[in-house]
């Protein structure tokens, strides 16, 4: 529909209307019943029925607005809809099937074959992946391994052949195999008869766009809306696909290995001990073992590539005085500064940055260290064991120009330092020893979902990118050899599950009760909403981030907490005082 909005003019979705008997099976407006001003674009629907009612629950479910919603769904300039839907497929149960390996390779493979059977069967399949490189990775295997399928890349609605492939696909009458990233969850086909979730434990399916959506429980609704068979793989469960094995709730389930690096798959693992090693460098904590120190020797001699995993940035993260042990502060928020190589000092949380004082502000004493390393404290140490020329630091997200000149750097052998997101080398070279320099560091991460995340991640570090017949070297340096992960991480998912979902129960975190993160604007002040919490939710952490309000709640009543939010989107008091919602995460997992 086309409307006015001020001085000129929108175009939206009609959500309800009268329809016309006998006319359409959905119904049509009834236009003689319309205003002057507002003009109907087109007489057939955008989207299938499925993600039409879809878009409703998906709102419900992560309290995000249903505009907000199709406008993941539909492309961003609607254009008039000519014609209409062919029609659908015979939907089946919306059968689930659970496919886990920790070979790359063979999962692909196994996603290929279930791709050609839809595309026999008249359907179309489409594959999910949580990055794109990674999807980009696939659809380049997909063309070798489907040479006589009509493969389609969806990279969303950022290029310029999105509308024209929006269109045919909504027009698609079967036989096609679509390969994208989390988007490609909405690909509007009605003859959908397959859709695959690859890595379901990721993280990284969950949009950040509009409303955490994540990916796989939106594909787990429309799977049960148009019945097609769901396919949720990767190297390891979620917490609500293990939590369904154990109760025998879940669909067929093939698992191929339960144990992870094994020799006979390439991969090794090596726990090393760090109290035996000593400090390296100017920044207390700067440990890195002999061990470690020459099997990376060895790589680089052979003209290999070695990756150092880290996740913090910067030089140092404590700066203190040697004589009355003050930590430096921000004056700000008066939380510790971070020091920068170049010898700026930041602040994490709040962005205030400058040149460190030359005196203790309590004592006055100029003398300090610095404790607690980060990627340029290792680089700085790693450059005097193997040489400058041979080390680099990626900072940041890799871009595909990054990523290409780093690759072309280490052409002839180099030590890449990097936080995780530096695991998308693997993807582009080989590499033959992956280390992660500081296990109990990347626990201590103040997130309650940290361990399957970590847990995930030292997987991809030893299997991600890895072809047939090629091999690994996984390092892990830790201060507790003997602790449960390290054990879990030697035992394979399901002991790292149990234990990590045990916790979760006893102390109240998903899948057992919904975590409910809003960021708040406020404008003289917050306290009608914290003030107001009904019985059924909990405030587990708030705080003031400028002029924002970061709250944190628990509740196991979704749909109470979603009618008492309601009245909070445009919250306005006596006095002048009014809340505006910036964002909410609905995490579930």
């Amino acid at each position: 529909m086309d409307l006015p909005l001020g001085r000129s003019r929108r175009r939206g979705w009609v959500v309800s209307c009268r329809p016309l008997d006998g006319e359409h099976p959905r119904g049509l407006p009834d236009l003689s019943a319309l205003r002057d001003d507002l003009c109907p674009v087109d007489l057939y629907p955008f989207l299938t029925d499925g993600l039409w009612a879809l878009s409703d629950e998906i709102g419900k479910l992560f309290l995000t607005s249903r505009g907000l919603v199709l406008a993941q769904m539909c492309p961003p300039r609607l254009e008039p809809i000519r014609e209409p839907l062919p029609a659908r497929s015979e939907g089946g149960e919306g059968k689930l099937f659970l496919f886990y390996s920790f070979k790359e390779w063979e999962r692909w493979d196994f996603y290929c074959a279930e791709a050609e059977g839809a595309a026999e069967r008249g359907e179309d399949a489409v594959l999910v992946f949580p990055e794109v490189s990674s999807a980009e990775r696939f659809f380049s295997f997909a063309r070798e391994r489907l040479k006589g399928l009509e493969l389609h890349l969806w990279r969303g609605f950022s290029s310029r052949r999105a509308l024209s492939l929006w269109l045919e696909l909504r027009l698609s009458r079967g036989g096609k195999v679509v390969v994208g990233a989390r988007s490609s969850v909405f690909v509007p086909s009605p003859r959908l008869g397959l859709m695959v979730v690859e890595q379901e434990a990721s993280p990284y399916l969950i949009s950040q766009r509009h409303g955490t959506i994540n990916a796989r429980t939106v594909a787990y609704m429309r799977s049960k809306v148009e019945g097609f068979k769901l396919v949720l793989g990767g190297d390891m469960p979620s917490s609500r696909s293990y939590r369904a094995l154990r109760s025998g709730a879940s669909g067929e389930l093939l698992w191929r290995e339960r144990v992870p690096f094994r020799s006979r798959d390439g991969v090794s693992l090596h726990v090393v001990d760090l109290r035996r090693a000593r400090d390296l460098g100017p920044v207390g904590g700067t440990r890195i073992s002999p061990a470690l120190v020459s099997a990376t020797r060895k790589v680089l001699d052979s003209g290999g590539i070695v990756l150092w995993l880290l996740d913090r940035k910067g030089y140092a993260a404590l700066a203190v005085c040697e004589d009355c042990g003050t930590t430096m502060s921000c004056p700000r928020c008066s939380r510790p500064l971070s020091l920068s190589r170049s010898g700026g000092q930041r602040c994490r949380w709040c962005g205030v940055s400058g040149d460190p004082s030359e005196r203790c502000p309590r004592c006055g004493s100029p003398f300090r260290r610095y404790l607690s390393p980060g990627l340029e404290a290792y680089a700085e140490v790693a450059g005097g064991l193997f040489g400058e020329g041979k080390t680099a630091v990626l900072r940041g997200d890799l871009s595909r120009r990054a990523l290409a000149e780093v690759l072309g750097w280490a052409r002839g052998g180099g030590l890449i330092l990097g936080s995780r997101g530096s695991l998308d080398v693997l993807e582009s070279a080989r590499v033959p020893l992956c280390a992660w320099l500081d296990l109990e560091l990347e626990l201590s991460r103040p997130d309650y979902d940290v361990v399957p995340r970590l847990y995930g991640a030292i997987l991809q570090s030893g299997y991600r990118g890895l072809r047939p017949g090629e091999e690994r070297e996984v390092y892990v340096q830790t201060r507790n050899p003997r602790s449960w992960f390290v054990n879990a991480l030697k035992g394979g998912p399901q002991n790292m599950w149990s234990v990590e979902l045990e916790g979760r129960r006893i102390f109240g975190y998903p899948p057992f009760v919904n975590l409910y993160r809003l960021r708040l604007a406020l404008r003289g002040g917050g306290e009608g909403f914290t003030s107001s919490l009904p019985s059924f939710a909990e405030l587990i952490g708030v705080s003031e981030e400028g002029e924002d309000l970061e709250v944190c709640l628990r509740s196991s009543d979704h749909e109470g907490v979603r009618g008492w939010m309601a009245g909070f989107f445009a919250l306005r008091r006596p006095g002048g005082r009014s809340l505006a919602v910036r964002s909410i995460e609905v995490l579930r997992d």
